[in-house]
């Protein structure tokens, strides 16, 4: 099997129900959550993905954009 990485171009739904199939998930990890890094924080979102042969995902990963004027610019994963 391979797995392709890339932007997330699927439904809110699949990201979802990924996650609540993951050990350990949170709030902070579900679909919506980067409206409100984006709306509240002014943060900006990039959501990867990693999907098998057959399109089913494998893995993903929410990114946030943080900007900071004593660190500079940077991607994590949760910023809080």
């Amino acid at each position: 099997m391979s797995v392709q990485v890339g932007s997330f171009d699927g439904s809110g739904a699949e990201w979802d129900e990924f996650v609540r199939r993951q050990i350990g998930w949170t709030h902070c990890h579900l679909f919506g959550w980067q409206a409100v890094m984006a709306t509240t924080l002014g943060h900006r979102c990039l959501y990867l993905a990693a999907r098998t042969d057959r399109g089913e995902l494998a893995g993903i990963l929410p990114l946030v954009r943080v900007k900071s004027l004593l660190f500079g610019h940077y991607l994590v994963s949760m910023p809080f």
